[in-house]
């Protein structure tokens, strides 16, 4: 087997790089190629350099691969996310009495609720609202110049997560790979006590590679905390990584509810 001089053209030289790397070349001349790299400092830059070509490409292959993976995952949040919406939009139309004596049973129901709440909790657990501290929402910075993302930050921030909740589903129906909005729409629904709509959003992003990974962790074990579901809680908190954030946070709860 004779190998390319400097005369020979690039296209040949990497013919049998290529060879060598695939396995494709005989065990002869597999020793005679590696001879030549001994004996030819060129070739061997010209396989280091292809050797890094080849790892630029892999990388881009999988980074495509991870994203597509991503996108996917949010738009099928999305159609998850809004088909609830539209099934619970459906108003079942009922007697003027029969309104009346449910929300009077209800509202009897929420009073217990938010005055027993306190002595019915064991000593020294703690309280969703004392860890509620939510980041501050930043969407303009962005680059958003339409009107939703806007609204939606002025209202989050001002702590009318109710009103946030409208522009940031009508923004996630065009723009569902937006990890960011869907991330402070749970927040949002998880102040206003749509809970179980806001630990499936959390839920879904705590799969994604991304900067809200943890966050959404966090925000599962916070989920889990005000619904009252302190194994969960515990669950969670113990989720998060050492290093990250929360994890100081997360310990001292996990101590406190131990």
């Amino acid at each position: 087997m004779k190998f390319p001089d400097k005369k020979k053209t690039m296209e040949k030289i990497y013919e049998h790089i290529e060879d060598y790397l695939t396995g494709n070349l005989s065990e002869e001349d597999r020793q005679a190629f590696e001879k030549a790299l001994e004996e030819q400092p060129e070739l061997k830059e010209e396989l280091a350099l292809y050797q890094e070509i080849e790892g630029v490409l892999a990388d881009d292959a999988r980074h495509e691969q991870e994203n597509a993976a991503v996108q996917e995952t949010l738009s099928s949040m999305s159609k998850q996310f809004f088909a609830e919406e539209q099934k619970e939009a459906k108003v079942i139309t009922l007697q003027r009495s029969q309104w009346i004596r449910r929300i009077a049973v209800a509202a009897a129901v929420v009073l217990v609720i938010v005055f027993a709440w306190p002595y019915l909790q064991p000593a020294g657990v703690p309280q969703y609202a004392d860890l509620a501290d939510h980041p501050t929402a930043s969407f303009t910075e962005m680059g958003g110049t339409e009107t939703l993302l806007p609204q939606a930050e002025q209202s989050f921030n001002s702590g009318d997560y109710a009103a946030a909740i409208q522009p940031l589903q009508t923004y996630l129906m065009e723009n569902d790979g937006d990890t960011q909005a869907w991330f402070y729409l749970g927040i949002a629904l998880l102040e206003t006590g749509a809970h179980d709509q806001a630990e499936t959003l959390f839920k879904q992003i705590s799969t994604l590679d991304s900067a809200y990974k943890t966050e959404a962790v966090w925000y599962q074990a916070l989920t889990a905390l005000k619904k009252g579901d302190l194994d969960n809680c515990k669950t969670f908190l113990q989720q998060i990584p050492e290093g990250s954030g929360h994890y100081e946070e997360a310990q001292k709860v996990l101590k406190r509810l131990d």
